[in-house]
């Protein structure tokens, strides 16, 4: 079995990190590209599979907004917008009602997934590789759910305007 710090789900969020923290206003995050890094993320957690109830830590808790690395990211991102999203109807609690679409943002889904492949890079910098990839595995019901609905909206840009930027 591969070592998690080496394996391709690592690799990928690694190069996603790297790709939105080395981001700047001159030289900002294009669609085409991230969008080809969260593909990489998406295939390569095939590999890992997601945490059970029983594995899960109390340590796992979602984010906190902040803004400042809200106002950051979409400097970045100026492509980055709101868009239409649908929550799967399989997923709602008991008597809840599907309302059909709602708005998503497409810079908080950046934040979320990023902040939480921060978590998985801070256990491996902390030398618990094994930790790292539980984190990530139990967070995926949240980080993967920005990341399937940003994959779609970046889709959607590049379907509008297959020559933009690479």
């Amino acid at each position: 079995m591969t070592p998690f710090a080496s394996s391709n789900v690592w690799k990928a969020c690694s190069a996603l990190l790297d790709y939105v923290e080395n981001a700047s206003a001159t030289q900002p995050m294009t669609p085409r590209k991230l969008l080809r890094h969260l593909d990489a993320i998406a295939l390569a957690m095939h590999d890992i599979g997601v945490a059970t109830d029983d594995e899960l830590s109390p340590d796992d808790d979602e984010p906190t907004f902040e803004k400042a690395t809200y106002d950051w990211v979409g400097k970045r991102g100026p492509f980055l917008a709101y868009y239409n999203s649908w929550w799967p109807k399989d997923v709602l609690s008991v008597g809840e009602v599907d309302d059909g679409p709602s708005a998503a943002d497409a810079c908080d889904d950046v934040m979320d997934v990023v902040n939480d492949l921060r978590g998985a890079r801070a256990w491996l910098e902390a030398g618990s590789p094994a930790d790292a990839q539980l984190h990530l595995s139990s967070l995926y019901f949240h980080w993967g759910q920005h990341l399937r609905d940003l994959q779609t909206f970046l889709w959607s840009l590049l379907m509008e305007h297959p020559d933009g930027e690479d």
